[in-house]
């Protein structure tokens, strides 16, 4: 398998970058007109280079000039390696430390020491020009790289170089195919008869000719034409690779340089929670909500600090910082994506560090704030998935695409690593689920005091007094049976431990309402005479009603005259053995010998059990076994 790697070219202007970089691939970076007329690298120049079979590579030569620190920034943000130029007659200069600083803070963690132009410097100058860049290098990423000898113009220390370079690409850590695609846009122009393309690195996923992709921050639709990488045409390309891709339907102003070519739509933001670390070459104090420059992949806009524990960041400061960052346009940006922080004035590196949260809150000032961000600092994808639920509460994959800036890669993982579940439409995580099931809980143990002739409460009713949104609700307490608490019984919920029964201070009572109706057979007073009789207090009836119905102590008749189940069992018996094809009234009524006042009723409650059914002006047995 090919090895693809990308090599930034950094150091001080005039150290040789640009010829070091032409010796190397025979490619000039240099093509603007005033980079040649004023002999400087102002914007990042690229170049293919195949250091070794299998190995293929790409040299970004940024500028070294202190003006063009912008487009340093956007050169090396998708490198995967540095080589750090030095120049021989020169040493160590302002711009070496400051591309170090910056490299460092961006994450990048390989690389290889060049001193260029050995011609123009002794032995001895020699010495103590990598003793001054072994100091300069203490302590960061480049302690103890491989430190090569060069001259570029008369083609000395090159085949150590590639070797070296070729050491470096085996020990780089391969970019993820998988995934979703992003690639910050560096380039963009238009070629007569195409249309417009765009140039980048890959810094994750894959993308093949005709893919549909969208150009962050406007959200905006393309299909991919045609993919070239150093003019060689290809059907995909992949992570870490150099890619020139030609877009339907997109114009070069629409893709300029700090777009994003995703082929997943997460949604820009304009407030971020942060990591950071100031730089060693920060000097002046940082005050609360400043005005600061947030550089990341080719992206830079402007934005304010935001602290949560300190009202300015002194120079000096050690350690991680965890802020806020308000954006003054919007910006693409994911979990994990790495920025540079830089004052426009005075001019100077403040720092730099990670995203944590791309789609941020409001938060107080604190130490619970600062807490909160180490801890989403320190999560998975996954955990800070399950974070923002446990904030948020359960949430649709739409919403959680849009307010969390969560891709489905993140979404998937997280639900193979069990920190969140899905319930049809619904995310949720073991908080959720704990929470509505202490929720259901105490709302039945709440129920069952003020109704304990009820069997149970509405479940409907019980999931629209839950902690969250009803139809989500209702599914977890579902789930939340298997937890023992509590059991459901059609539309109705009630405690596992709960029977239904009359309350103990109406027992007796209740008791002789109840016998009275047995004792009363098919001739009873209307329910509440008897419930008057008994001492039932009138708030306390419709719940006895409903109680001896619901129990199949008793049948509802009409609409205050109740049947004792047994009598109305013992009728229909009876009236089945006499009349077991056709029932007419007539015949009911001189084989029970009761009034039509009774007898209607006693019929028509037949009619609702299904015991019977009407067929013209008669009735039919259609489920004598019920009660033979």
């Amino acid at each position: 398998m090919t090895k693809f790697i990308t090599f930034g070219m950094a150091g001080h202007i005039d150290h040789g970058k640009t010829t070091l970089t032409k010796a190397l691939t025979h490619v000039d970076t240099d093509r603007l007109s005033e980079e040649k007329e004023r002999m400087i690298s102002i914007e990042p120049g690229y170049a293919p280079w195949t250091i070794a079979e299998g190995v293929r590579a790409a040299i970004i030569d940024v500028p070294g000039h202190e003006r063009f620190i912008r487009q340093m920034i956007a050169g090396v943000a998708g490198i995967d390696a540095v080589m750090l130029t030095v120049a021989a007659d020169e040493g160590v200069m302002p711009q070496t430390r400051e591309h170090l600083i910056i490299l460092e803070l961006l994450g990048i963690d390989l690389g290889i020491i060049v001193i260029t132009k050995s011609s123009k410097a002794d032995d001895e100058m020699l010495e103590l020009v990598e003793e001054d860049i072994r100091e300069a290098c203490a302590g960061t990423f480049l302690e103890g790289a491989e430190l090569v000898v060069t001259d570029a113009v008369r083609g000395e220390g090159l085949d150590a170089l590639r070797e070296s370079a070729q050491r470096t690409a085996l020990r780089a850590q391969l970019r993820t195919e998988g995934g979703i695609f992003r690639m910050p846009v560096d380039q963009s122009f238009s070629v007569t008869g195409h249309g417009t393309v765009v140039r980048g690195t890959i810094h994750s996923g894959t993308v093949t000719e005709g893919d549909v992709l969208y150009l962050l921050p406007n959200k905006k639709e393309t299909r991919v034409k045609q993919i070239q990488s150093f003019g060689t045409k290809l059907p995909a390309a992949h992570a870490g690779d150099r890619a020139a891709l030609n877009l339907h339907g997109i114009s070069t102003d629409e893709a300029g340089r700090g777009t994003v070519l995703v082929s997943e739509i997460t949604p820009p933001t304009k407030r971020l929670d942060i990591w950071m670390r100031p730089g060693r070459l920060f000097q002046y104090p940082l005050k609360q909500r400043q005005t600061i420059k947030f550089f990341t992949g080719t992206t830079e806009v402007t934005g304010r600090i935001v602290y949560f524990d300190r009202n300015k960041l002194e120079p000096g400061t050690e350690g991680t910082v965890y802020c806020q960052l308000e954006l003054d346009t919007e910006a693409a940006v994911w979990k994990g994506s790495r920025f540079i922080l830089r004052r426009a004035t005075p001019p100077e590196t403040i720092g730099g560090g990670e995203v944590i949260d791309p789609a941020a809150s409001k938060y107080r000032f604190g130490d619970k704030t600062v807490a909160l961000l180490a801890e989403k600092a320190k999560g998975t994808p996954a955990e800070r998935l399950e974070l923002f639920l446990n904030q948020s509460g359960p949430s649709e994959r739409k919403a959680v695409k849009e307010k969390g800036a969560f891709t489905e890669e993140e979404i998937n993982e997280a639900l193979n690593e069990e920190l969140v579940k899905e319930t049809g439409k619904w995310l949720y995580t073991k908080h959720h689920l704990e929470r509505t099931v202490r929720a259901v809980t105490a709302q039945l143990q709440e129920f069952h005091e003020a109704y304990p002739m009820r069997r149970g409460k509405d479940i409907a009713e019980t999931a629209g007094s839950s902690p969250y949104a009803k139809q989500i609700s209702e599914a977890l307490i579902r789930i939340g049976t298997s937890e023992d608490n509590y059991r459901i019984d059609g539309r109705f919920i009630s405690a596992i431990t709960h029977q239904a029964h009359y309350p103990k201070e109406w027992e007796k009572r209740m008791q002789q309402v109840e016998s009275a109706l047995a004792e009363a057979e098919l001739m009873p007073e209307t329910f509440s005479t008897i419930s008057a009789k008994a001492g039932i207090p009138e708030k306390w009836m419709t719940e006895l009603k409903h109680f001896l119905i619901n129990q199949d102590i008793a049948v509802e008749a009409a609409d205050d005259l109740l049947f004792h189940y047994s009598a109305v069992k013992t009728a229909a018996g009876r009236l089945y053995d006499k009349y077991p094809q056709t029932l007419t009234l007539q015949d009911a009524k001189a084989a029970l010998g009761i009034t039509r006042k009774y007898l209607v009723p006693l019929l028509e409650s037949f009619d609702r059990q299904g015991w019977t059914r009407r067929k013209e002006g008669d009735r039919i047995w259609s489920d004598p076994s019920s009660f033979v």
